[in-house]
Parts: C-alpha cells; sequence; structure tokens
C-alpha cells in the first residue's frame, strides 16, 4: 500500500444457525453456531484445486511456501501483541 499498491479483500459469509452439539452426557442445543473458517478456506481451496489444478498464489503454505520475512515479522508482533492483551472473549452459556 505504501508503494500504490491495491489490496483486495473478499469475504465468504454464511448466517449463524442452530445446532445441537454432543457434549459427555448429551446433546446441547446451540444458539448462533458458526462455521469454522477454517473450513470455509477448505472448501475454498478445494474448489480452486478442481478447476485450476493448483493451488491459489494466496494460498501460500499449501503450496509448500514460506512466508516473507515481512509477514512473518508482522505476524509475530500481532502475536505478542494478542499475547499480552486481556481477552474479552465471553463463555458460551449451555
Amino acid at each position: 500500500m505504501l508503494k500504490g499498491q491495491k489490496i483486495e479483500i473478499y469475504m465468504i459469509y454464511h448466517d449463524d444457525f442452530s445446532y445441537d452439539v454432543k457434549g459427555l452426557f448429551g446433546f446441547h442445543k446451540i444458539e448462533n453456531a458458526k462455521i469454522s473458517c477454517k473450513l470455509i478456506e477448505e472448501c475454498c481451496i478445494n474448489d480452486y484445486l478442481s478447476i485450476e489444478k493448483k493451488y491459489p498464489d494466496w494460498s501460500i503454505q499449501e503450496q509448500g511456501k514460506d512466508w516473507p520475512d515481512q509477514i512473518k515479522e508482522n505476524h509475530l508482533k500481532i502475536t505478542e501483541k494478542s499475547l499480552n492483551s486481556n481477552s474479552k472473549r465471553k463463555k458460551i452459556n449451555l
């Protein structure tokens, strides 16, 4: 972006849904359940592979490539910042 390059971001959105999740002693009705973003990514990669017969350019790890140094450095900064912050996640009410 500093060099006038353009970044495009695309998103696939799935509505939340209700689902019975199996616990140790039975099922629990979960409202506002979500599909894992990793699952969606895997589906997108499989769709791309089925047509192009190769991994997409944005799928660096699946191609067996290493991240560029700048991305690794920024990832480390974000990870360190995340580890040092207080989580505001809420527990699921069953």
